[in-house]
């Protein structure tokens, strides 16, 4: 069963974020496209795997899956790098390539050596030139963090990919309102949190935004939805110790941030992990049965997700795909 006859209230897409070796990436990609998912998004990491890697993987195993980024910063590459890799990748797969851009977090880019700065302009000035290049126009842009000097690539993609944004925060949302093609939110937040940065997108666009909108769900099946939120907790413990930034998008209180921060650091994750109430973890992930976590999804399409963005962790992977898929069998 194609992917474009699968009604768009049962779309969802499946994403990676310490994502397998390429050849498991492959055959992943392979199955979710068999099964009716519409789109794979890979987060990238500094320790891990770069995403475009596995991309270019993913796009080669399908061909209709829509494959993206979810995120790559606009940091660790210049624009006119990033502007000609999705210009390749376009040319692979035409019409299937997402550029997702986020800012990243603080303390990731600082192992690498930068520092936030100005992430929103960058976040505008990257879309404006990339889009520019892909026009295959020569391209000057004197801009606060990008500076173009008659560029021009010899690649030019058609139709362009889309650009969204991978952001939580309010000034973010604004921009991706007027800037971007689609929006997928961080991962960890309640129904609530993306109903309140949902607003703030249709708030923002001259009417109410067009394009799509994502949510990153972790996703933890188990016949106890308690087992499933057991395996969830350190990775939610991770989460707001190591980014606290976008934990605070989260809703958390401050000082339950504070606590599990502090934990972390001085007696170790696992500790830190039972400070995580299963309640919350109920909140801002989706566990349990197969039948569950569908309910579960359903909740966030009616907080006004278009687009489900399925992140399993490990022991779930398999299972996600087979047992949420939105063509069964």
């Amino acid at each position: 069963m194609a992917d474009d006859v699968v009604p768009s209230e049962r779309r969802l897409a499946i994403g990676l974020l310490a994502q397998p070796g390429l050849r498991d990436v492959a055959r992943l990609a392979h199955d979710a496209e068999r099964r009716g998912y519409s789109a794979a998004f890979l987060a990238e990491t500094v320790v891990r795997r770069d995403a475009v890697t596995a991309i270019t993987a993913m796009l080669l195993a399908t061909t209709r899956l829509k494959v993206g980024s979810a995120a790559v910063n606009v940091y660790t590459r210049g624009a006119a790098l990033l502007a000609v890799t999705w210009a390749a990748l376009a040319e692979a797969a035409p019409g299937r390539t997402i550029l997702g851009l986020g800012v990243g977090s603080a303390s990731t880019l600082a192992v690498q050596g930068f520092e936030v700065t100005h992430p929103i302009a960058r976040l505008r000035e990257y879309t404006e030139a990339i889009r520019l290049l892909w026009s295959g126009d020569r391209v000057s842009y004197p801009g606060r963090c990008v500076t173009l000097d008659n560029a021009q690539l010899e690649v030019r993609p058609d139709p362009p990919p889309d650009i969204f944004y991978c952001v939580g925060g309010p000034q973010a949302l604004r921009t991706a309102a007027r800037q971007a093609d689609g929006v997928v939110l961080d991962a960890f937040l309640s129904t609530r949190e993306v109903a309140r940065m949902i607003d703030q997108v249709h708030g923002a666009a001259a009417g109410r935004f067009s394009g799509e909108i994502g949510t990153s769900l972790m996703v933890s099946i188990a016949d106890d939805w308690r087992d499933a939120a057991d395996r969830l907790r350190p990775t939610v413990a991770s989460y707001v110790s190591r980014f606290p930034e976008l934990a605070r998008e989260m809703g958390l209180g401050t000082e339950l941030i504070a606590q599990i921060t502090a934990t972390a650091e001085t007696a170790g994750l696992a500790e830190a992990s039972g400070l995580v109430e299963y309640d919350l973890v109920d909140a801002l992930a989706v566990c349990g049965s197969p039948d569950r976590c569908r309910r579960r999804i359903e909740e966030y399409r009616t907080a006004g997700v278009t687009l489900p963005v399925l992140v399993p962790e490990p022991l779930s992977l398999e299972r996600v795909i087979t047992e949420l898929a939105p063509v069964p069998g």
